[in-house]
């Protein structure tokens, strides 16, 4: 999708929901960056202008590892740092991406010569979706759906939509999924990892893990603004371990997320 493209697209959403002029120009800002390493911006901002749908917009950023909601800047999380990873062997797009599915978390750390967190909650789980995106050069994101699925159950795979449908349980409203951020030259360390993080959400909670993870964590507020009292909110929690970043998202008691959290070792 060419440049111009994006543009149209969002301009036709942003004319559909009521945000001052201010909130629009730093939304299109955030999309076309100059920056040849915030390609990551430019991903994570294009994709929450499209999701818009409400008639409010809040928004929170994530600056390298600290993490501002709604201009509430969160505690300061541990330093991300270069990871020494291998070269994915797979061809690059016309993009210069590498994008690459999988199903087994721990074949993907050997290809990537790493060891990552991983939980105990994930084990023996054939309804992970897992899919990494790489340059070989600046940064690899790693994201897993399905990554535990708790309680939940009657997993259905819907083969357009290439996801699973599932019944809620009573512990897990939803999996928890886990995204990896991983730094992989001092070139992108000075420039940051900044995505804009549009949305409504709030800031829920900063504590320190049974590891020693320092870890923020925020809410989504749908459920309040509409008054359903019997949703369980989408948590999202966000720490750093060896310099990489890990963020875990479920609709799931904080609670549960902590549980989660002091698992992953």
């Amino acid at each position: 999708m060419g440049q111009k493209n994006v543009k149209t697209i969002i301009d036709e959403e942003l004319s559909m929901i009521k945000v001052n002029e201010q909130m629009k120009k730093n939304i299109r800002g955030a999309v076309f960056v100059k920056k040849q390493y915030n390609v990551l911006k430019t991903v994570a901002a294009c994709c929450a202008a499209l999701l818009l749908g409400s008639t409010t917009v809040a928004a929170g950023y994530y600056f390298v590892n600290n993490i501002s909601v709604n201009d509430e800047v969160l505690p300061k999380l541990d330093e991300m740092h270069v990871v020494n990873a291998k070269k994915v062997q797979i061809p690059k797009d016309e993009n210069g991406m590498i994008e690459h599915d999988f199903k087994e978390y721990d074949v993907l750390q050997s290809q990537l010569g790493i060891d990552l967190l991983d939980s105990e909650s994930a084990e023996n789980n054939p309804y992970i979706q897992g899919h990494l995106m790489t340059d070989n050069k600046d940064f690899a994101m790693i994201t897993m759906e399905n990554y535990i699925t708790g309680d939940t159950s009657e997993f259905q795979y819907l083969p357009k939509e290439k996801r699973y449908q599932y019944e809620h349980g009573e512990k897990y409203y939803s999996p928890v999924s886990l995204e990896i951020n991983i730094v992989l030259s001092e070139e992108q360390l000075k420039n940051g990892w900044d995505s804009d993080y549009l949305g409504m959400y709030e800031s829920m909670e900063s504590f320190e893990s049974e590891q020693g993870y320092q870890v923020n964590v925020i809410q989504d507020t749908v459920s309040k603004e509409m008054g359903n009292a019997n949703t369980v909110s989408e948590k999202v929690a966000i720490f750093v371990s060896d310099g990489v970043r890990y963020i875990l998202k479920g609709h799931v008691s904080l609670d549960t997320m902590k549980e989660i959290i002091n698992t992953m070792e």
